[in-house]
């Protein structure tokens, strides 16, 4: 799901070329979801601190504001799906997040909070904290 349309347009080109069944909703989040029993959630949400946005790069400017910008502290969106995804998870279901390089600690914090166990880091291929997963 994607609140983009043409985020979501990209994605089903990239579905086509890979020869991927993948069913895509436009969403807010979980507002038009209606499956509640998800093994896993992934999520690449936006987590850019709203003042840090404009000492990007050029290139990264380029991306649409709604896909860069986590809110003041760049932990909107976590805080929110964190919360919410429970009641779209299977018992013992997982979610995954990317994270910015140093938000490994309160994306950490936020799912703990939220109920989530053997929270975990998965660092990216130059070693870097990259995502972390809760069950």
């Amino acid at each position: 799901s994607d609140i983009s349309y043409k985020a979501l347009e990209v994605a089903k080109e990239n579905a086509t070329k890979n020869n991927a069944k993948v069913h895509f909703i436009e969403s807010n989040l979980f507002e038009k979801i209606e499956q509640k029993e998800f093994d896993i959630i992934v999520s690449n949400p936006p987590y850019i601190e709203k003042e840090t946005i404009k000492l990007l790069d050029e290139e990264v400017k380029k991306e649409p504001i709604i896909a860069l910008d986590g809110g003041v502290t760049g932990l909107d969106f976590y805080e929110k799906i964190s919360k919410d995804a429970k009641n779209f998870l299977k018992k013992d279901g997982s979610i995954f997040f990317e994270i910015g390089f140093n938000q490994k600690k309160a994306v950490t914090e936020i799912l703990k909070k939220n109920g989530f166990n053997n929270v975990d880091c998965i660092k990216d291929l130059n070693g870097l904290d990259r995502v972390i997963k809760g069950e």
